[in-house]
């Protein structure tokens, strides 16, 4: 199995072609543009309720929604910012369709719509397909396989054993058929008996807590050991993600003046984005992270009962949250 790094494209800078967008600037430079060729209007163009001074403002604003248009199509066929139809035919340009969650039935009563892949897993599989071309064993190349395989799978990762060789006496080494090595295991990936070749694949489920059924680990294992997919050399092994379960519970003091409940609702609001965002594999829930979901405005002071430390989170774990309680202790300066 070889490794891939994989960009993140949230932290792209913002492309040179998308404009930054400035309506005062833009009116300024139309307004002295005309004072560059009729520097008698100055006096006219100082006032706000001139007729040409509001032509020269709609001018502007008319420039204004046009360079914004420019800037979403241009966005619109970059994947780090294209969404909905626009992505969906970015992926169809590496053969990668959006994934259907629920099938829509229009004669059910009521009527049930279907359920996409979001945006942001859409994304994220668009951006892994590349590796997916590769029949080498790259690690990105098998969580796009498992991700593909089943619109259930949330999050996936790869993991493997690594192996040193063992230096034996020589009366040891004598009674090996020769050429043969002795490996000791340096790192088992969660494996009881690990061998080399071994590849740990763990699935995150959509549903629930995250804990993988076992319809949907088969249904990864067959991707993953296609035959233009696994190479031959390796053994993959397909788990469902070991859940770790947790509570979140705060009392915040909030300043005196702002509504209670308001601050209340936007910090329970913010945790619950946060925990939400963080339930994947291998992500660490902090407690920084926490408390800068729990300090909104109107937040004096925060005590975070629980967790009361990091919890740090394996490649084939992912943190579940069971139940968010956040209340007000009272105001303070």
């Amino acid at each position: 199995m070889t490794q891939s790094n994989t960009i993140d494209l949230s932290k792209l800078p913002a492309p040179d072609v998308v404009e930054p967008l400035d309506y005062e600037t833009l009116f300024a430079q139309r307004k002295a543009e005309l004072l560059t060729i009729m520097p008698e209007l100055a006096d006219t163009l100082a006032l706000e309720s001139e007729p040409l001074t509001i032509q020269l403002q709609v001018s502007a604003y008319r420039e204004l929604n046009l360079r914004q248009r420019i800037n979403q199509a241009a966005k619109s066929v970059m994947l780090a910012y294209a969404v909905d139809a626009d992505l969906e035919n970015l992926g169809a340009l590496l053969g990668v369709p959006r994934l259907t969650l629920v099938e829509a039935d229009p004669s059910a009563n009521p009527p049930i719509e279907a359920v996409l892949e979001s945006n942001t897993a859409y994304r994220e599989r668009i951006q892994l397909s590349l590796d997916g071309l590769s029949t080498a064993g790259p690690e990105q190349g098998y969580v796009y396989h498992a991700r593909s395989a089943d619109p259930r799978v949330k999050d996936a990762k790869v993991d493997a054993p690594t192996f040193t060789r063992a230096t034996l006496d020589p009366g040891v080494e004598a009674t090996l058929p020769a050429g043969a090595i002795v490996l000791i295991p340096s790192y088992d990936a969660g494996l009881a008996e690990p061998s080399p070749g071994d590849v740990v694949i763990s699935v995150l489920s959509n549903n629930g807590d995250g804990t993988a059924p076992s319809d949907l680990l088969t249904a990864v294992e067959s991707a993953v050991n296609g035959e233009d997919t696994r190479p031959t050399t390796d053994h993959v092994i397909v788990q469902s993600a070991t859940i770790i379960n947790y509570t979140v519970e705060a009392e915040l003091t909030i300043y005196p003046g702002p509504d209670g409940t308001t601050v209340l609702e936007s910090a329970q609001q913010a945790v619950a984005a946060y925990v939400s965002d963080n339930h994947r594999l291998g992500r660490d829930i902090t407690i920084s992270g926490l408390h800068a979901a729990l300090h909104k405005e109107g937040v004096q002071n925060v005590a975070l009962t629980a967790p009361v430390a990091d919890i740090e989170v394996s490649k084939s774990e992912a943190a579940y949250c069971t139940a968010i309680d956040i209340t007000l202790g009272g105001t303070d300066e």
